[in-house]
């Protein structure tokens, strides 16, 4: 699959997988069925993206499906709020079906028996009442949807106690209350007069909505403080709140905002004034366009403020006098701690925007020097890799994290650092953010030396470990959030780790053992850093320890400089392997850390074997009764022309061959200089003749260095010799 439809497709995986995990997050009981639906197509996407060369009709029915089932809901439920919340309940029905069907759980289906129960509201709403009557007993979460619900019928008839005694009966405690069901609440006591529980109530909904990251509740809560301020007749809160620019206030219709501002006028005593600007707002044609329910809403306010005003004038206000002095200042005290508390943390990110400039001055230099695709070529540089690790070279354990293959590599790990690093790093302060990522960077490498086969670079490991130490500060810390609970940070952090891990089973060439690794190290970094945190003198020997150990491994980097270069131990004396192959009747060699694969009943005159660097040597023996300057000659000619043939193969330079003696076997060699996707490699071939035998010999090697292996080569073939002399 070509790499554009790759990163698309990992995109829409990405957003079915954050649905799964947001919906897991609800509960699994109420959408097993949808969570069936969307497994179901997350399984299509990966098998896809593993098994279709092409991409380009998977990457449209996946786009399909992903609308069909994530976006398409998602706008549904979005027009299902916007009517319930202007009180259309009669349009409710077609889009809560619609969904129901493209999205199976148990909530959207009773999301549609609401639409359906409520139907009726416009002709009889005692009708409709009576029927979201009947839809409670059902246990949460349907419980609290269905109260809402009927809130929604009884604001609209203006029962306001109707909404007390449904949603906050004697027998619920403040803390058992949702957000949602808050609003309401508040809302209803301040329109019963009950104007100190409303404040009480919300005080209680300022703090709980810390934790909460919908957009949408956050919008109600502010707006529910708005009307607090009117109600209670905060002239000069009720204005700091409207002031252009405040981030906190979501967009409200002018004509709205001018009606509050009527009614806080009225409470706080400037009666005439407040009523006038009702007055105004009535006989606006800009009233017109506005939903029936909206217009009768601010009618019967008018008429009520007028009817009242005595009794508002004599008790109502002297209470809300009283009321201010004693409650005022506490409650203005108490929003600013909440604010407060909400601001992310701040600090220094040295470390980060440092590391950030390192990697990309790094990328810059190597790419300036070198092809980062050629595997030569970051061998040179410091990639990691286990036989060069156990020969010696141990700085190639660090040197690693700041080399990338290629700009989208790059990118997409600098990204990541830029969006991680800060938090983390404001939290635990740089030397000790510079030791979690140096420890997660070393778990990595060693994990890459101990499980992967080739070569390993990037920084991405000791990104995820950042990562780790993240989700391990969180789930350690002194109020617990639920895992994939609402207002936590988990949930994304655990879905991005996730993600990562599942790219590298699907992707050739990641190494997914130095995420794994680098995640290990970053989780029980963080769970030391917690410790560490919490008294001065550890925290000061933690600080100490982060920058003894980045001024060695800075040392160790630049005096790696000029030693690195492209020796591998298995050219230059390495151990071999003796293996004799019965069926063929030969005996070889095989180089340490290379993979023998054996003659099989399919092909039974071929065997190969694999290196630690992805090169690759396939073997052929046959007859043969031919000129070997002819067959050579044949040979190259006919491979030149496959190359030149192939769409995704580009040919660089080619060699004629060239004869050369080897143990028993008379040789011509002939080579290809390639280039696929960017990436650089040479196809050296050999023909070797012996006693009426011919040896094809193919070779793959992932650089342009190739003459480094001239001898190499010539050794494992002069090892092939006949079990029988």
């Amino acid at each position: 699959m070509d790499l554009s439809y790759k990163l698309l497709m990992y995109f829409l995986i990405a957003n079915v997988a954050f649905m799964i995990f947001s919906l897991i997050s609800k509960g699994v009981r109420v959408y097993k069925a949808y969570l069936f639906q969307l497994s179901l197509v997350l399984f299509f996407m990966l098998f896809s993206l593993k098994y279709d060369e092409d991409g380009s009709k998977s990457i449209l029915i996946s786009v399909f499906l992903l609308f069909l089932f994530v976006i398409l809901p998602y706008i549904l439920q979005k027009r299902i709020e916007l009517l319930l919340f202007e009180q259309r309940f009669d349009e409710l029905e077609w889009p809560a079906k619609v969904k129901s069907l493209l999205a199976w759980s148990a909530m959207n289906y009773h999301i549609l028996e609401l639409a359906r129960a409520v139907k009726p509201f416009s002709l009889d709403p005692a009708v409709a009442e009576k029927n979201i009557l009947l839809l409670l007993g059902r246990g949460e979460p349907f419980e609290s949807l269905t109260r809402i619900c009927l809130a929604q019928v009884y604001i609209n008839q203006r029962k306001f106690q109707g909404i007390i005694d449904c949603l906050f009966p004697p027998n619920v405690k403040i803390s058992e209350l949702s957000s949602e069901e808050m609003i309401f609440i508040t809302r209803s006591l301040l329109e019963t007069e009950r104007f100190e529980q409303a404040i009480e109530l919300q005080i209680a909904l300022e703090e709980k909505v810390q934790t909460e990251t919908n957009k949408y509740f956050l919008d109600s809560v502010v707006v529910s403080r708005l009307l607090l301020f009117s109600f209670l007749g905060w002239k000069e809160d009720f204005e700091n709140l409207l002031k252009p620019g405040n981030q906190d206030l979501p967009s409200l219709p002018p004509l709205i905002k001018e009606f509050w501002n009527g009614v806080t006028l009225y409470n706080s005593g400037k009666c005439e004034e407040g009523l006038g600007i009702l007055r105004t707002i009535l006989n606006s044609q800009e009233l017109e366009f506005f939903p029936e329910n909206w217009q009768g809403g601010i009618r019967s306010r008018y008429e009520e403020l007028n009817q009242r005003h005595e009794r508002f004038l004599k008790e109502v206000f002297p209470k809300l006098e009283e009321i201010k002095q004693k409650n005022h200042t506490i409650f203005l005290e108490k929003l600013q701690k909440f604010t407060v508390r909400k601001e992310p943390i701040k600090g220094p990110v040295i470390a980060t925007y440092s590391l950030i400039l390192l990697l990309s001055l790094s990328f810059g230099i190597s790419r300036a020097m070198g092809n980062l695709f050629d595997i030569g070529d970051l061998v040179t540089f410091g990639a990691n890799n286990a036989i060069l690790v156990e020969n010696g070279d141990y700085f190639r354990l660090f040197s690693c994290l700041f080399l990338h293959m290629g700009w989208i590599h790059f990118l997409m790990n600098i990204l990541a650092l830029y969006y991680i690093g800060p938090s983390l790093e404001a939290r635990t302060g740089t030397s000790i953010f510079l030791g979690i990522f140096l420890i997660s960077g070393l778990s990595g490498s060693i994990a890459t030396v101990y499980f992967h086969p080739g070569i390993s670079v990037g920084v991405s490991g000791a990104i995820l470990g950042l990562l780790t130490a993240s989700a391990a500060l969180e789930l350690f810390q002194k109020k617990k959030p639920r895992i994939l609970g609402p207002g936590s940070k988990l949930s994304a952090l655990f879905f991005i780790i996730f993600l990562n891990i599942l790219i590298g089973f699907f992707e050739k060439g990641v190494d997914n053992s130095a995420h794994i690794g680098g995640m290990i190290g970053g989780f029980l970094s963080g769970l030391t850093a917690r410790v560490f945190l919490k008294f001065s003198i550890l925290r000061l020997f933690a600080k100490l320890i982060s920058w003894v150990g980045f001024i060695i491994v800075l040392f160790i980097l630049l005096s790696s400089i000029s030693t690195s270069k492209l020796e591998l131990p298995y050219l230059f004396g390495g151990g071999f392997e003796r293996k004799n192959i019965e069926s063929l009747g030969y005996k070889l060699k095989v180089p340490q850390r290379w993979l023998f694969q054996e003659p099989t009943k399919k092909e039974p005159e071929k065997f190969s074997m694999t290196g630690p660097l992805g090169e690759r040597m396939d073997f052929l023996l046959g007859e043969w009764y031919e000129n070997g300057d002819v067959l050579a000659k044949e040979y190259s000619d006919n491979r030149t022309k496959g190359i030149l043939k192939n769409s995704e193969l580009e040919l660089k330079g080619v060699s004629d061959p060239a004869s050369f003696s080897d143990g028993i076997w008379e040789c011509w060699g002939m080579k290809w200089r390639l280039e696929a996707f960017g990436r650089p490699f040479v196809q050296k071939d050999y023909i070797c003749l012996a006693s009426q035998t011919v040896l094809f010999v193919q070779c793959l090697l992932p650089t342009d260095r190739d003459t480094v292996y001239d001898n190499f080569l010539k050794n494992v073939i002069g090892a092939i010799k006949p079990l029988k002399p």
